[in-house]
């Protein structure tokens, strides 16, 4: 994470010890179970690896985004009706699954490592901060 999501998010509730120790649970756990859960989904086939970090940067833009889920822009835009944080992290999921199940026999890419990684990163950030879902039930329920 930047030192600015480092501030924006993590730094009223705590220390900069904490902190670094969140930083490096997320980027570890978030490495190692998506390793492990692909090397266990694909155990019989020698062929599949699993290198890089993009699994670790699809879970912390999740942890990011959904730790403060009513968080938002600072004007609404015309032509993306989106503006909470919850908001766009639903958009990108949808749109990311959708990609998934289109490109999914035609690409060498591991979209599950990418699909993983959202999954842990919004675990993680549950894990963190769990009134964040009490915050997105009460939000909706007052919007409609």
């Amino acid at each position: 994470m930047s030192k600015d999501i480092e501030y924006i998010i993590l730094e009223k509730n705590y220390s900069q010890v904490q902190i670094k120790l969140i930083w490096f649970f997320i980027l570890a756990s978030g490495t190692v179970s998506i390793n492990l859960v692909t090397g266990w989904i694909y155990r019989k086939d020698v062929s599949h690896t699993t290198i890089g970090a993009s699994g670790i940067a699809f879970a912390f833009t999740a942890f990011s985004i959904l730790y403060l889920p009513l968080d938002h822009l600072k004007r609404k835009h015309k032509f993306i009706p989106l503006y909470y944080g919850y908001e766009i992290f639903l958009a990108f999921l949808i749109i990311f699954v959708c990609l998934m199940f289109i490109y999914r026999k035609n690409s060498k890419s591991n979209h599950k490592a990418h699909f993983f990684g959202l999954i842990i990163g919004s675990l993680l950030a549950i894990v963190f901060r769990p009134t964040l879902i009490t915050e997105i039930i009460y939000h909706l329920k007052n919007r409609w």
